[in-house]
């Protein structure tokens, strides 16, 4: 050893080292058999409250639609009454009616059939062509703060 270098020998005993890798690994295993369960298990779990809500979403849109075209076809046999009953001052009533929110709470569809209900009575009973829409429109409006008074 002239050079000054030292070398030295080291031996390790590894007869447990094999089996103890072996059990580590049987441990990590299990533990990811367990995670899978348990991830399996909530996606089923996510999967379904999914599905659920689709198929609300879907009926709700559906109920939606219904809805939407029953009051459409309402609206449309509506204005049909206000054209027959007040001819001429039928957009006079309808002007009206689309106000009738803000002065009287009553939505357009509910003061069309307020106003198409007084004038066809009205009409029926004699009253003339050019006071029937204002009498109509007044008498739907005093309903609607009527309503309003006693919600």
């Amino acid at each position: 050893m002239s050079d000054g270098r030292v070398e030295y020998e080291v031996r390790a005993n590894d007869k447990h080292v094999n089996s103890d890798l072996d059990a580590a690994n049987r441990k990590v295993e299990k533990g990811a058999s367990k995670i899978g369960s348990a991830a399996k298990g909530i996606a089923v779990t996510v999967g379904k409250a999914i599905a659920t809500m689709a198929a609300a979403a879907g009926a709700a849109a559906l109920a939606f639609a219904v809805k939407g075209i029953s009051i459409a076809s309402d609206l449309a046999e509506v204005q049909n009454v206000i054209d027959v009953t007040f001819g001429n001052s039928a957009d006079i009533v309808s002007g009206w009616s689309e106000t009738a929110t803000g002065a009287y709470g009553l939505a357009e569809l509910s003061a069309k059939k307020y106003t198409g209900t007084m004038g066809a009575m009205l009409k029926s009973s004699g009253v003339a062509t050019n006071q029937l829409s204002e009498m109509s429109t007044t008498i739907a409006g005093l309903a609607g703060d009527f309503a309003s008074f006693y919600n």
